[in-house]
C-alpha cells in the first residue's frame, strides 16, 4: 500500500490543476486502501516558477552532499517540492513508487510545513489591516491584495472534475489557504480547501464549522458546513470565481484549518520510517 513520503509518478490527466506535464510528486500521507478516497501529494517540479510567486519549496539536489545520487528519493535532478501545493489523485491510481525521501529530507519537509502553509498569519483582513495604539493601520502593497481565508466559487469545469474525484459530491466552493503573498498574485496557483453544506462527516480529518455568513453562501439555510481537509488541492486562479459578496472565514476557523492540515501531513511525515 502506498506510504508517506514515497515519490510517485502522476500522469497529467489526473491533475486538477491542468498540469501540461507528467510529474513525480511526493505522497503526503499513508494511504488507507479505500479506492473511493483521494491521496494527497506535494507538487514537485524541476522548475522554480511557483517559487517566484511566493511558494516555499524543499530543494532536493542530487549534486549536493546532503542528497547524494544514490539517496533513492526518485528525483534524478534538482527538484523543488512545494508542501503547500497539493495534488489529489485517487488512491488506486498510484503505482509502484519511484523512490522515497530520506529521513533527513522528511524532517526538512516537516520543518517547512507551517511556514509554507502560512500558519499564524490570519486571514486577508489581518493582512490588510493591523491595530496600533493610535488605531487601525491600513497596509498597502501586496498585503492589501491578499484573499487568504476568502470563500471562492469553482468554475463549472472544475466543479465537474471534482465531482468525479471526491466521493461523487457536488462541491462548488472552497476556502483559500495560500500564504498572503501567494494569494495576492494574479497568476499564482492557489491552495484550496473544499467545503460543502450540511453533510455528515466521514473522515476524522474533516472539520465542521458553524456560524458565519459564508456558510449560507455555500448552502442556503444551512446551519453548518463541512471543511474537506483530505480533499485539499491547488489550482490556477482562472478556475476560481469570486462570490457575489466578499465572504471571509473567522481567524479562529483559519487556525483550526491550519492545524488540521499540519496534523494530517506532519503526522504521516513523522511516521514514515
Amino acid at each position: 500500500m502506498p506510504d508517506s513520503c514515497e515519490v510517485h509518478f502522476v500522469p497529467k490527466e489526473l491533475s486538477l490543476a491542468g498540469d501540461p506535464k507528467d510529474r513525480r510528486h511526493v505522497l503526503a500521507h499513508a494511504c488507507t486502501g479505500d479506492p473511493e478516497r483521494l491521496a494527497s501529494l506535494f507538487y514537485a517540479s524541476t522548475q522554480d516558477t511557483q517559487r517566484t510567486f511566493g511558494l516555499i519549496p524543499l530543494i532536493l539536489d542530487p549534486r549536493g552532499s546532503t542528497t547524494p545520487l544514490d539517496s533513492g528519493n526518485g528525483f534524478p535532478q534538482r527538484t523543488y517540492v512545494f508542501p503547500s501545493a497539493v495534488v489529489p489523485v485517487p488512491e488506486d491510481s498510484l503505482g509502484e513508487p519511484e523512490g522515497r525521501l530520506s529521513e533527513e529530507e522528511r524532517n526538512a519537509l516537516r520543518g517547512l510545513l507551517r511556514t509554507a502553509i502560512g500558519c499564524g498569519t490570519g486571514t486577508m483582513w489581518s493582512a490588510r489591516t493591523s491595530w496600533e495604539a493610535q488605531g487601525p493601520v491600513y497596509h498597502a502593497g501586496i498585503r492589501a491584495h491578499s484573499i487568504r481565508g476568502r470563500l471562492v466559487e469553482f468554475a463549472p469545469e472544475l466543479r465537474q472534475q471534482l465531482r468525479g474525484e471526491t466521493r461523487d459530491l457536488d462541491i462548488g466552493f472552497g476556502i483559500v489557504v495560500s500564504r498572503h503573498d501567494v494569494s495576492a498574485h494574479p497568476e499564482a496557483f492557489q491552495t484550496i480547501v473544499p467545503v460543502i453544506g450540511d453533510f455528515e462527516p466521514t473522515d476524522h480529518d474533516e472539520l465542521v464549522a458553524t456560524g458565519g455568513s459564508w456558510i449560507d453562501t455555500v448552502e442556503s439555510g444551512a446551519e453548518r458546513a463541512v471543511i474537506l481537509i483530505p480533499e485539499t488541492f491547488y489550482v490556477h486562479p482562472s478556475a476560481l470565481r469570486r462570490t457575489a459578496y466578499e465572504r471571509v472565514i473567522a481567524p479562529e476557523l483559519m487556525v483550526e484549518i491550519e492545524e488540521a492540515l499540519v496534523s494530517r501531513w506532519a503526522r504521516d511525515v513523522c511516521a514514515a520510517g
